[in-house]
């Protein structure tokens, strides 16, 4: 029997570099969203390092791509 799997629901593009994906996650039982950040055209090619900003206990996803600087 396989682990059950990340499923994305909806994803929506808030920019060029810029996805907002809803996920149902097995692990929280819950659907949740994240974003992801690319880097900029012209940065060569990947693969790329993967850096992880996780927001504190009062913000949402959000706060790292409007207010992170």
């Amino acid at each position: 029997m396989s682990a059950p799997t990340l499923r994305i629901q909806a994803t929506q593009r808030c920019s060029d570099r810029l996805v907002e994906h809803t996920i149902w996650s097995p692990t929280l039982a819950a659907t949740t969203s994240v974003r992801v950040l690319t880097p900029a055209a012209g940065a060569g090619g990947g693969p790329f390092p993967v850096l992880w900003l996780l927001h504190g206990g009062d913000d949402d996803l959000r706060c790292w791509t409007t207010t992170g600087d």
